[in-house]
Formats: structure tokens, C-alpha cells, sequence
């Protein structure tokens, strides 16, 4: 298995390829959650670890993008919800 830091980014990718979403659903979803982020900022995140122009998808991120997809997929949802975080 990977890296305990790099676990969000395996999560991401895979959620990504599983559902089909591509970046703009993507930054959709972020912006759904109140999170601004760039194209260039999620294709960094979905880089080989390898490369030099990686980064590491940290848990607020992670936690914003499923915030943003419930919010999307389940409209019902208030926006002002809080996440609760440990």
C-alpha cells in the first residue's frame, strides 16, 4: 500500500475513475463546497508520485470534494452543514 500521505490522492483517483468524473465535475464539486481550487491544482494531485510536479491531496481536500458531491448529488442538503472533523 502507499504512503500514509498519500492515501487521499489513491482515494481521489480511484473515486475519480470509478465514477467517471472528469476535472470540471471535479471543480465543480469543489466549488459546490466552497473550496476554489485551479485545473492545474487537480492534475498535480492526479500525477504519478514520481513526478516532480506532485502533490499530496491533504484531508481537508478530500473532505471538501465527498462535502461537494453530497451536496451535488443530493440537493436537499444544506449548503451551511457542518463537517464534522476529528
Amino acid at each position: 500500500m502507499k504512503q500514509d500521505n498519500q492515501i487521499n490522492n489513491v482515494v481521489f483517483k480511484k473515486l475519480k475513475i470509478a465514477m467517471q468524473y472528469t476535472s470540471e465535475d471535479i471543480l465543480g464539486f469543489m466549488t459546490e463546497a466552497g473550496f476554489t481550487m485551479s485545473n492545474a491544482e487537480i492534475t498535480d494531485i492526479l500525477r504519478a508520485s514520481s513526478h516532480k510536479k506532485y502533490k499530496i491531496a491533504g484531508d481537508q481536500f478530500l473532505r471538501k470534494l465527498l462535502h461537494g458531491i453530497n451536496l451535488v448529488q443530493r440537493p436537499d442538503t444544506p449548503k451551511d452543514e457542518v463537517i464534522v472533523s476529528e
